[in-house]
């Protein structure tokens, strides 16, 4: 018994020290776009590609009627997020 917890002693020593080397610098991933808001709307393209984002979200099931927070972020508007004949209060942002 002591030799088996002796080798699970090491192991997890062994491990430790894995994790703890490592290398000294940081990963850079240089972005695979760069979009500057100054001058992003000065084509129709660019425009296009702001509303398929919007879309996006709004495709999104959580959008109908679940998560409608997220377009009034900030607000101090209120939503219903039930049907009707479910008996749950509005919810206050």
């Amino acid at each position: 018994m002591k030799n088996i917890k002796n080798i699970l002693i090491q192991k997890a020593l062994v491990v430790c020290a894995l994790l703890l080397v490592g290398c000294q610098d940081y990963l850079e991933v240089a972005p695979e776009s760069v979009w500057e808001s100054n001058n992003f709307y000065s084509s129709e393209q660019e425009i296009e590609i702001a509303l398929a984002g919007i879309y996006g979200v709004l495709a999104h099931d959580d959008s109908y009627g679940n998560d409608l927070y997220m377009l009034n972020t900030g607000t101090d508007e209120e939503y219903y997020n039930r049907r009707w004949d479910e008996n749950w209060g509005s919810s206050l942002i």
